[in-house]
């Protein structure tokens, strides 16, 4: 004998609205159990709650009710249901990241509103830049979303690389370098390069992807140091390009960002607090 429950009952149970459970009913994707011949009354069994979850969940992923209805006529595994199930939170997951990052730009840009026609809040020093020895990987990265998990991977290449080929690092707090290639701002192709300084120009033979190369001197470089978390990093480099504009400077070479607070890859969250030393090679605007 199943054990029955009245409709509204049933709809506490799995929380779903008796509006629902009749519309469902009506296109055949959950029958009742049973129903009263003389009033109508619908009554669901407990056994049926495993099929109402998955039409909820397939629901919740996207899929139609004819789709829905098509699936179940399959019959879905639980392992199917729940790969399915991972899938969508994998996608939920990627869409916050994505809400979260354009939450950060929107903030940016309320604060360079908010700060239009005031001074710059970053020092911004002349100073010479001068040779150094690095293990670096290069690439081009398909979106500015990546970029973080990019430069991640190719920090903890190069890392590996010096320690397999014995090279020793440069004195902290400045062994982590990250490059921006592109000529100007961009969110698609992001050309990044990204090491370590070492002190011996020994280039490392094998699987490694990247190599070893001497970053030239600059005889004149614009430089700010950033205070805070690597999202509001960008806070500091348009300052740093904002002083450019005010002092009649033009960038000569890619930006270079030195890390001097130790090793990205040692930060357990990207809201930690950070310092790094943005640095643009310069030369006297000639328009």
């Amino acid at each position: 004998m199943p054990r029955l429950l009245k409709i509204g009952d049933f709809s506490q149970l799995a929380q779903v609205s008796t509006r629902t459970l009749r519309h469902y009913d009506q296109i055949g994707l959950l029958k009742p159990a049973s129903t009263d011949a003389s009033s109508d009354y619908r009554y669901y069994a407990l056994e049926q709650l495993p099929r109402l979850n998955r039409i909820l969940a397939l629901k919740d992923l996207g899929l139609s009710l004819d789709q829905i209805a098509h699936v179940l006529r399959d019959d879905v595994t639980v392992e199917q249901l729940r790969d399915m199930l991972n899938a969508r939170q994998r996608e939920i997951e990627q869409h916050m990241r994505a809400e979260q990052e354009r939450m950060t730009r929107v903030r940016a840009v309320l604060t360079r509103i908010e700060r239009e026609g005031q001074p710059a809040r970053h020092d911004v020093v002349l100073k010479a830049g001068s040779t150094c020895v690095v293990v670096t990987e290069r690439r081009v990265v398909p979106s500015i979303r990546d970029v973080l998990g990019a430069r991640r991977d190719m920090l903890s290449a190069s890392h590996d690389a010096a320690r397999l080929y014995k090279l020793e690092l440069c004195d902290l707090p400045a062994a982590e370098v990250v490059i921006y290639h592109n000529d100007g701002y961009t969110e698609e192709d992001v050309d990044i390069e990204a090491g370590v300084c070492v002190r011996a120009p020994v280039a490392p033979r094998g699987e490694f992807s990247g190599g070893v190369r001497e970053l030239p001197a600059h005889k004149l470089l614009a430089a700010a140091v950033h205070h805070g978390t690597l999202w509001q990093a960008r806070d500091t480099l348009t300052a740093l390009y904002a002083w450019l504009g005010e002092n009649a400077f033009a960038s000569s070479g890619p930006c270079r960002e030195w890390h001097l607070s130790g090793f990205e890859n040692d930060l357990a969250r990207h809201d930690q607090p950070v310092t790094m030393e943005f640095q643009v090679p310069v030369q006297p605007l000639t328009p």
